[in-house]
């Protein structure tokens, strides 16, 4: 992202989004970072973990182009 410090965080999100996305498995990891907890929570618990799981990866990428 050679024109991040010309960006705002959430152009560079909007950006980084699908390749971020095509490049990990982000469900997989969301589900392996909750370890045992992940099997006995309800469907539409892991949908939104996998959200929030999913926009704080694509934000800790963003926030790291803010610089040349």
């Amino acid at each position: 992202m050679k024109a991040g410090d010309a960006l705002s965080l959430d152009a560079r999100k909007k950006q980084l989004t699908p390749v971020v996305s095509a490049t990990f498995d982000l469900p997989l990891m969301a589900a392996k970072v909750l370890g045992r907890h992940w099997r006995p929570m309800p469907p539409a618990d892991q949908k939104k973990w996998i959200e929030a799981f999913s926009a704080l990866t694509v934000k800790t990428y963003a926030e790291q182009f803010d610089e040349n």
